[in-house]
């Protein structure tokens, strides 16, 4: 007996009214990007920060997440290369992350740290955290808060945390330019650790995350780190990560290490930015969502 044709047109149908529905569950949730300028005694100046606030904001306690660029960026790099507005809309309205403020600084070229007069390390801790939570009702307590960076930016989120674990619960390092123990020859970190226009090693290492690394492994609180790279970094960022995952291990700090194909782009850190999120918010016996 002949079979009649199938209808190609009924299977369509459902897998069309499908992906309108996944449509418009990604699309129905849309956060809003604001620039604000913070006074800052720290830096003596009006302070660039872009804020991500969610569409849903009437929680009193929602997570606060800090999101640093990388060096020769500034506070808009997230927004507008990253496109991060519409990352978190995504994982906001799929539930991969709950509603969040998002708080992403201008950190100039000072690597998030208190140099000479960019005292930067100081306007996050004192003005900035308390001006989120105070607006934004985020990121009460380190419970709620995390911090993430890429390049530069995970230098400073690593320092920051281990400094400060008490006010973190997880960071994430997006191919941090933790270069141990001297920056390679490329790198920009030789021309911003300089005395006299000459590269100071010395600076380097006493501001490197090593140093920070036996006060941090004396106290209590633990942080949880996510670090990813592409395995084609100009600056071969994967084999600082790599490091940087074994000293956690050694010492049973929770971390996770990703290398995937990738060069030192944002081409990687708009892909690795949603696995560090996603593990923010999951268990640390689970597996965290790409």
């Amino acid at each position: 007996m002949r079979q009649k044709p199938r209808n190609p047109l009924r299977h369509f149908s459902w897998r069309a009214v499908l992906c309108v529905i996944a449509l418009q569950a990604c699309t129905a949730f849309a956060g809003e990007i604001r620039h604000i300028e913070l006074p800052s005694k720290a830096l003596a100046r009006n302070w660039n920060v872009n804020v991500y606030v969610p569409d849903d904001n009437t929680s009193k306690d929602m997570p606060l997440i800090i999101l640093l660029h990388g060096r020769g960026g500034n506070y808009n790099d997230w927004a507008t290369a990253g496109d991060i507005q519409t990352t978190l809309d995504q994982m906001i309205a799929t539930k991969q992350m709950p509603p969040s403020v998002v708080v992403m600084p201008d950190g100039f070229n000072c690597w998030f740290l208190d140099m000479r007069d960019c005292k930067v390390e100081t306007a996050i801790m004192r003005e900035l955290i308390p001006h989120a939570t105070k607006t934004y009702n985020a990121g009460k307590d380190r419970s709620t808060r995390y911090i993430a960076g890429l390049s530069m930016g995970g230098y400073g989120a690593l320092n920051i945390s281990l400094k400060y674990p008490g006010e973190f619960s997880a960071a994430g390092l997006l191919s941090p330019a933790v270069y141990t123990p001297l920056p390679p020859a490329n790198s920009s970190a030789r021309k911003d650790f300089a005395t006299h226009g000459q590269f100071d090693e010395k600076e380097w290492i006493a501001n490197l995350y090593t140093s920070r690394l036996p006060t941090y492994f004396a106290q209590p609180n633990r942080v949880k780190f996510y670090i990813h790279s592409g395995d084609d970094d100009e600056f071969f960022v994967e084999n600082d990560a790599t490091r940087l995952h074994n000293v956690m291990r050694k010492h049973h700090n929770p971390a996770e290490l990703r290398i995937n194909n990738g060069k030192h782009s944002w081409d990687v850190w708009k892909a690795s930015v949603r696995g560090a999120l996603s593990y923010f918010f999951t268990d640390t016996k689970k597996e965290p969502d790409h």
